[in-house]
Parts: C-alpha cells; sequence; structure tokens
C-alpha cells in the first residue's frame, strides 16, 4: 500500500495536535491536591513559610504570603497528581538570613480518583479543619518563639465527596 507524501507530512502535526490537546500526555494524572496557606504569626514576621510537596513524577513549591490569614488563606492552583504515586510535604519556617526554624514533613500515597489537600500555618491559633477527610495536623513548636507552633495538615476523600 502507497501512502501519499501530503498525508506521511502531515502524522507528525497531527501527533502534536493530539499530545497538545491531552489525548497523548505520557501521564496518568487522575487526581489533584489543592494546597492552601493560613498565614504567618506576626511576632514570626518576616519569616519565609514554604511547602514543598514531592512525588515520583513531580515536585511543587509554595511559598506563604504575607497577606494570608486563618480568615482569608492563600489558595493555590490545584495540581495534578497520578494515582499509585506516594506524595511528601514538606513545611519549613525560615527566618529571613535562611536560618531554619522548623520543619514538619507528612506523607502518604497517592489513589486515583480522590482529592486532596494540603494547609499550612506559622504560628497563632490551629486553624486545621477537622471532619472525617481531615487528617489531625502535623505540628512541631517553634524553638525560640513560646507558644507558636508550625502546623502542617492533610484531608483526602474520594472525588465528589463533600466533607
Amino acid at each position: 500500500m502507497k501512502i501519499s507524501p501530503m498525508l506521511r507530512s502531515g502524522w507528525p502535526l497531527a501527533i502534536a495536535w493530539i499530545a497538545a490537546c491531552g489525548y497523548v500526555t505520557g501521564t496518568t494524572i487522575d487526581t489533584s491536591v489543592q494546597t492552601s496557606f493560613y498565614g504567618t504569626d506576626p511576632q514570626l514576621l518576616p519569616a519565609l513559610v514554604q511547602l514543598e510537596a514531592h512525588t515520583v513524577h513531580r515536585s511543587y513549591l509554595y511559598v506563604g504570603g504575607i497577606s494570608a490569614t486563618t480568615t482569608r488563606p492563600q489558595v493555590f492552583d490545584p495540581v495534578g497528581l497520578e494515582g499509585g504515586d506516594s506524595l511528601t510535604a514538606t513545611v519549613s519556617l525560615q527566618t529571613a538570613q535562611g536560618v531554619e526554624l522548623a520543619r514538619v514533613v507528612v506523607g502518604f500515597p497517592i489513589q486515583s480518583q480522590w482529592a486532596y489537600g494540603l494547609g499550612f500555618q506559622a504560628g497563632g491559633a490551629d486553624a486545621s479543619p477537622t471532619g472525617p477527610c481531615h487528617q489531625p495536623p502535623a505540628k512541631v513548636a517553634v524553638p525560640g518563639f513560646p507558644g507558636d507552633t508550625l502546623f502542617l495538615w492533610s484531608s483526602a476523600a474520594p472525588q465528589g465527596v463533600v466533607c
């Protein structure tokens, strides 16, 4: 069978178009994680609070903004994950000079067709959500700042479930 030169030359363009439209991606993104920052206690400013999330296939860095509060959190765009991976999230609190004051780590397996959430906060009253979809917060005291704690919490539920 003879393939016309026009059809033969059109395949690379067709494959690129299909890939750009998400039909061929090389990944199986089938779930997501939503991340929010709930603020920094004023006595900890000008500290840097950041969350690093890692899977085998992806890494994300979220930097907490100084205007975020427990009543007006900084909400980041959701990012895609692959079922079967494991996610490790690390929150660190650093001075303006880059000295780490505290670090909290959580990890969990990723299931297909589930929705995940991560929240982090430095100091102040614990703003972590409660309910059947939310894990108790991982937390560590901030040395040198009595009463202040670095918080990291996670949640998970099948997609479409309201918690």
